[in-house]
Order: structure tokens, then sequence, then C-alpha cells
């Protein structure tokens, strides 16, 4: 099966700085055409959708290889929508 050509576009964004999130990302490659690419469940992949901490790498790294790019840069789209929050310490 061919690749879906929305993800090319989603190369162009992401190799330019223009996309930085996986939210972002979901605006031009539909959920459902994400999850039959993964070979997953949509409902599986929105249960990920809200929690994407629990993302695993495998997974992670088949979404860097449909669209195009490196791992580390799909894992950096991946922090900015997990990144670590900063907790400010009680005095």
């Amino acid at each position: 099966m061919a690749k879906d050509p929305r993800y090319s576009t989603v190369y162009k964004l992401i190799t330019s700085g223009q996309l930085n999130s996986l939210a972002e990302m979901l605006v031009i490659v539909p959920k459902t055409v994400l999850a039959r690419d993964l070979g997953m469940h949509h409902i599986t992949l929105n249960k990920l959708l809200v929690h994407p901490g629990k993302f695993k790498l495998e997974d992670i790294y088949e979404i860097a290889s449909l669209v195009g790019v490196e791992n580390k840069v799909m894992l950096q789209l991946f922090y900015n929508e997990t990144g670590e929050k900063k907790a400010k310490r009680k005095k």
C-alpha cells in the first residue's frame, strides 16, 4: 500500500520548522489514517493521544518512518507535546 501523500506535507512542514507538535500534525494527517498505518485501532490511538507519554518508542519510530524524518526529530515533536513541566519547589 502506498503512503498517504499528506505525510510528505508533514515532512516539509517539520523540516521548515513550521510544525512543532503532534496536534499540528494531526490537523494534516487524520487520526484514522495514522491509526491504520500504525496497525492499531483508532480508539487505541485516541487514548494514546490523550496521554502522548504512553506511546511506545516503536510507534514513535514508525511515525517518523511514515513522515520520512529522523527518529530524534519525531522524539522532539513528542517531547514538545509532553515536555516536562518545571515543578516549582515548595519552601
